[in-house]
């Protein structure tokens, strides 16, 4: 068993080292090398040879929420937030989601007692943080004719990425920037972390930006947080609290520095720990990080802290907001699509 973890952590490590060196590259100011650039090209025509996807309404009304960068750029924050604004507008929704770094297969529905180890961390989020039926599966495609076959009432479906799933009918694409990273240096994967030509965001209904951009075309999400959560308790408390006394911060996310950002941006002093994306912690291994300070995490990195037993651990949890206009315009899009 020790050989079994040590291997997990080991190639945890390899992972985040390779992860890191490829983020200095795609964001960094150097051109990338001539290998990975040759790779790209090679994708990059493997692209071109693709049909373009077409919009559809059948067999439900399928709203895309995606990018086309690899790596995070808030997709799982604002599904939920168009799933809840749906919903307070009366409209029936189901979320669906790819099965990612977990054992299941699917397609099913996330329920309370699905394990996150079976589903995946954002999965298991939406499905912690919604009302509404969240189903997965290997591929989305899947989760859909899972629904129809199932009879699960909905209005609308609502998709936690997907934009380059070519078999995933869609009736309206969202695509989702990080307006601090940008699109990084232009190049498609692995020279860069375009998963395709940028392009081909023009083709989105909407173009939403975590943080301002400055463009026109381009609508501004902005990030809020609440009050941090203890993983045991329950209690929450301002983060402020945590304000002038020692900390360690963890963030097993694709961009772990917007994370710390906002600790720092809050005065918080603390150690930061950086974990790859979707990383699932070892048992005991941030009650151990925990033992003598307090430990601030993300809520994804929370959904996959189910046998902690430190009461040191919290989690800040985070909303998105949009302006009004895009609400009423959403809102409007989607009863069109229901209508006709």
């Amino acid at each position: 068993m020790r050989k079994v973890n040590l291997l997990v952590w080991v190639s945890a490590v390899a992972v985040a080292v390779i992860s890191q060196w490829l983020q200095s590259i795609w964001y960094g100011d150097n051109k990338p090398p001539i290998y990975l650039r040759g790779i790209a090209w090679v994708y990059d025509v493997y692209l071109s040879r693709l049909p373009s996807i077409e919009l559809t309404r059948e067999p439900k009304p399928v709203i895309v929420v995606g990018n086309v960068v690899a790596g995070g750029s808030g997709k799982t924050p604002l599904v939920i937030y168009l799933a809840e604004l749906a919903m307070r507008h009366g409209l029936r929704v189901a979320v669906i989601a790819r099965i990612y770094k977990g054992s299941g297969d699917g397609p099913f529905q996330v329920t309370d007692n699905t394990p996150v180890s079976e589903v995946g961390d954002e999965p298991k989020l939406l499905q912690k943080r919604l009302t509404c039926p969240v189903v997965v599966s290997r591929k989305r495609s899947q989760s859909i004719d899972y629904i129809i076959k199932n009879d699960i009432e909905c209005d609308i479906i609502i998709s936690d990425d997907g934009l380059q799933h070519q078999a995933l009918p869609r009736a309206v694409e969202i695509g989702i920037v990080d307006g601090q990273r940008g699109l990084g240096n232009g190049y498609l994967l692995p020279a860069g972390p375009l998963r395709e030509p940028v392009e081909r965001l023009k083709r989105c209904q909407w173009i939403i930006s975590k943080g301002q951009t400055g463009q026109p075309d381009v609508l501004s999400m902005t990030i809020t947080s609440g009050a941090a959560v203890n993983l045991i308790t329950a209690e929450q408390c301002p983060v402020s609290v945590f304000v002038d006394q020692p900390v360690t911060a963890v963030a097993a996310i694709a961009n772990p520095d917007s994370f710390f950002a906002y600790l720092h941006a809050q005065g918080i002093n603390f150690e930061p720990r950086y974990y790859p994306d979707h990383y699932f912690y070892r048992s005991g291994e941030l009650d151990t990080l925990a033992r003598d300070r307090p430990l601030l995490m993300t809520e994804k990195d929370a959904v996959k802290c189910e046998h902690v037993q430190s009461d040191k651990l919290w989690y800040v949890p985070i909303q998105v907001e949009l302006p009004e206009a895009f609400d009423q315009a959403f809102i409007s899009r989607c009863q069109v699509l229901i209508d006709n």
